[in-house]
């Protein structure tokens, strides 16, 4: 009798645990309701997944059921590898972002998802309370998955925009700049690759810790040039050599060139954080500007990416370069 106690005892603990990882996605302004249906069902699924490994501890999710494609499985899978995370609401109910490209529809977007990440590493230094965008391809399947770069700054750059192709690149851009993020975080070296071009300028740059540096005197900074070829290196040694690495932007800004209207010129405040195995840790915060060229619109490239100190007096912008 005591074993058949301990028996329902244990079920009926397993199944609150259950409950409480369960999420439901409602998603608004979407006529077609059977897509909507199966978004719905795709996204609530897959962040019960998510609850469901973070509260057993999993070293990966589930994504049984879920029609999720290869790629967005790898993003999750890479972000799982360097940082756990829960969300942090039972209901979601959210609009609908259509993505356009050449009056086309390529997807559909939920943003503003609330998490709470769940770091390893006890000097976690970024915010504790995040959101994600989850991406969906024509059928609703779900095509991506990134740490979004929050609603309001969405909303402010898209009211810049002019006329439609101005504003489905604008919605590129940011969606970008989330999967950048991204990247970074979960050091993804194959989006690095796909997303500057052959012939990229890229400058970087770095503070130089000084011995004995008297109080009050501005770091300095050493800045290097490179190509893509020399900065996909670099930056594949220092994923290796850092447990993890925590990117974060912010103050984004969006201009159009004005003879060339597919040409943008995306600037940011870049805050970097890197960490290593043995304790080692870098930090710097510094503007970032990226030259972007969409004549191909399947395929928008970067062709120059640069990093500043914030306490620079020039900042790049589209007119600093030949197009």
């Amino acid at each position: 009798m005591k074993r058949l106690f301990y028996t329902l005892t244990f079920i009926l603990l397993s199944l609150s645990i259950s409950a409480q990882d369960n999420v439901a996605v409602e998603i608004q302004d979407l006529s077609n309701a059977n897509l909507r249906k199966t978004m719905e069902n795709n996204a609530s699924k897959l962040l019960t997944a998510i609850n469901e490994a973070e509260s057993s501890n999993s070293q990966s999710i589930n994504y049984s059921g879920i029609n999720i494609e290869q790629d967005a499985k790898d993003v999750l899978s890479m972000l799982w590898s360097s940082i756990h995370m829960r969300v942090v609401e039972e209901d979601i109910v959210e609009k609908c972002l259509t993505l356009r490209s050449r009056n086309r529809i390529r997807g559909y977007e939920i943003m503003r998802i609330p998490v709470e990440m769940k770091p390893f590493a006890d000097n976690y230094k970024d915010d504790l309370n995040q959101e994600v965008t989850i991406t969906f391809n024509t059928q609703g399947g779900i095509s991506d998955f990134v740490i979004s770069s929050g609603i309001h700054q969405y909303s402010t750059l898209m009211q810049e925009a002019v006329g439609v192709d101005d504003l489905d690149r604008r919605m590129q851009i940011l969606h970008y700049v989330e999967q950048f993020r991204t990247a970074y975080c979960q050091k993804d070296l194959a989006f690095m690759e796909n997303v500057f071009s052959n012939d990229a300028l890229i400058i970087t740059g770095r503070k130089v810790q000084r011995k004995n540096a008297e109080i009050g005197l501005k770091p300095e900074y050493v800045y290097d040039k490179q190509t893509k070829v020399e900065y996909l290196s670099r930056l594949k040694g220092i994923f290796a050599r850092n447990q993890y690495v925590n990117v974060k932007f912010s103050d984004i800004t969006i201009e159009r060139n004005g003879a060339k209207p597919w040409i943008y010129g995306v600037t940011c405040v870049q805050d970097w954080q890197t960490k290593r195995a043995n304790g080692g840790h870098y930090e710097d915060l510094g503007v970032v500007f990226m030259l972007w060229d969409f004549s191909d619109e399947n395929h928008p490239q970067i062709h120059v990416r640069t990093w500043q100190a914030t306490d620079d007096d020039k900042v790049f912008n589209t007119k600093s370069f030949k197009l």
